[in-house]
């Protein structure tokens, strides 16, 4: 059973005397007693105190700026308002039918991800590439797979697009031939195990009619209903092979729900150091795959060697230590900016500077930070590297007890000259700490001087508009090669493959024709076909 469809789409807030009162509820149920409240909301200054939560408000138009803790707890109270609505439909479901799976679609903000999906059996994604815009950036636009796949039980992908993209206030191109079939194979090359295209039939009427379906509206089939049908027979004889598989993810973007909420309520955040998923642009470039988790959920010696930390806020000395053991048995962390300069309830620090309990993972100090009217520009300390990054930078020191060491420095104004990015060695791992936002050309950057760890990829690809995506079981592996572009693509093999369709050995690089994919199969050790 799918549960209602895209929670939040369309609106990401509820205004009324009954949202209100239940608000006030939710304030009543979360501080207990007022005093907690006016504490957290830091209402003695300007003289804001509250005596009863009745007197608490929504947040709604102002005079003046929010109070950023009264918005970020009113997004709290819209997320678990969604997930209480929800679970309350899979309790009927549950209730009637025993052990039927139930599952949810693409749920827009404000919503705890992970704290939704932790109560459904099956995540669906809603994947409709004809919303990049442009063919490089389908790609990054398929990293939106990595917010949900690593909370979910299971991943499915129940609105996959068919045809044409539009509703009675837009309608976008149609998409060129080839492309519902290059479209699915992204889906499954990110860990799909079932595909529904969205819809079978167009519908003739209401808010839709321009949302295309594999049939037009007079239902004779045409290009969309064929290219469904050639994937398809394609894919048949090797479901199982496939089915066998999971997406190959080495890289882990630290992202809880507080650490997404800071650029949201705090809107120069987001104008100054970009969101939290900054850098996509070089992940894609770098043939990588990530995945959007907690920092509670990274585990020694995990699937992930890379992990990203790109709004380090509200890290606490509980998270610090997780970060410090998981970096210690080998993983490389990459610490971006406002490393304790926001705790868990988006206060500035009174007690610890900055970077406050993550200083003992980084071992380093940040003693002072600034926002910019031009992009900050650091350049590497080894080849010295131009890199722009945004309108925010933090002078990152060694600390002199620890052993960090800087790697880039500052070429803007004032700070010309000053630390921008250190990096530790820590037992068998590294932590880089950046203060500049982890941009595409910092990123790029880390990986290609630095040395971070990339996964031996028997193929890869330098194309924008193309992509290698990888799925993995112990005895082989599956690329997914896919050129979303208008042009070839050129793709290169490392390693002897073998195409999934024909069994025909691929040996050498090879031209991708637009609009088309193929599926090659690496076996792994002693695996049959291992040697070609």
């Amino acid at each position: 059973w799918q549960l209602d469809n895209e929670m939040w789409c369309h609106m990401d807030s509820l205004w009324g005397e009954r949202p209100r009162r239940r608000f006030q509820d939710w304030l009543r149920q979360t501080y207990g007693e007022i005093g907690e409240l006016n504490a957290a909301w830091g209402l003695r200054f300007w003289s804001n105190q509250l005596s009863d939560f009745a007197q608490a408000d929504l947040p709604g138009p102002t005079p003046a700026h929010h109070n950023h803790h009264q918005l970020a707890d009113y997004r709290c109270f819209l997320s678990d308002l969604a997930i209480g609505f929800l679970r309350e439909q899979a309790a009927i479901i549950k209730h009637a039918a025993p052990g039927t799976p139930v599952l949810h679609n693409c749920p827009f903000d404000p919503v705890d991800r992970a704290a939704l999906l932790a109560g459904l059996d099956i995540y669906g994604h809603d994947h409709y590439p004809a919303f990049a815009l442009d063919p490089a950036r389908v790609g990054c636009m398929g990293l939106d797979f990595g917010r949900f796949r690593g909370h979910a039980k299971r991943l499915w992908v129940v609105e996959q697009q068919a045809s044409q993209v539009g509703q009675t206030s837009y309608r976008l191109p149609a998409s060129p031939p080839g492309t519902l079939g290059a479209a699915a194979v992204q889906s499954i090359g990110h860990g799909a195990d079932l595909i529904c295209w969205f819809r079978w039939r167009t519908f003739p009427a209401a808010q839709e009619t321009n949302w295309g379906g594999l049939l037009p509206h007079w239902g004779e089939p045409g290009r969309h209903y064929a290219e469904a049908l050639e994937l398809i027979s394609a894919l048949k004889p090797h479901v199982e092979v496939i089915a066998r598989t999971r997406a190959l993810v080495s890289v882990a973007r630290l992202l809880s729900f507080v650490q997404d909420q800071a650029h949201r309520v705090e809107p120069w955040i987001a104008e100054t150091i970009g969101d939290p998923e900054i850098g996509r642009e070089a992940l894609r470039s770098l043939n990588l795959n990530e995945d959007q988790i907690r920092i509670e959920d990274l585990e020694p010696g995990g699937p992930y060697s890379v992990a990203l930390l790109p709004h380090a806020v509200g890290v606490d000395e509980d998270q610090a230590f997780m970060l410090d053991r998981w970096v210690a048995a080998g993983g490389e962390l990459v610490v971006g900016p406002l490393a304790g300069h926001r705790d868990a309830s988006l206060h500035g620090p009174r007690r610890q500077p900055p970077p406050g309990p993550l200083g003992a993972v980084t071992g380093t100090r940040n003693p002072e930070s600034t926002t910019l009217r031009e992009p900050a520009v650091i350049h590497g300390v080894v080849c010295g590297q131009r890199m722009a990054a945004m309108r925010y930078a933090e002078v990152i020191e060694p600390d002199p007890e620890a052993d960090a060491e800087v790697v880039a420095t500052y070429l803007t104004d004032w700070l010309a000259g000053k630390p921008a990015v250190t990096v530790r060695q820590h037992g068998r791992g590294r932590v880089f700490h950046c203060g500049v936002a982890l941009a595409p050309a910092v990123l790029q950057w880390l990986w290609e001087e630095q040395g971070l760890v990339a996964p031996d990829l028997a193929v890869v690809t330098h194309e924008p508009a193309a992509e290698v995506l990888t799925r993995s079981c112990e005895d082989y592996n599956l690329h997914c090669v896919i050129n979303h572009g208008s042009g070839p693509a050129v793709v290169h093999v490392r390693r002897v493959l073998a195409d999934l369709l024909t069994g025909a050995a691929v040996t050498n690089s090879f031209t991708l024709q637009p609009y088309r994919w193929r599926i090659l199969r690496e076996y792994l050790g002693d695996a049959p076909g291992a040697r070609g």
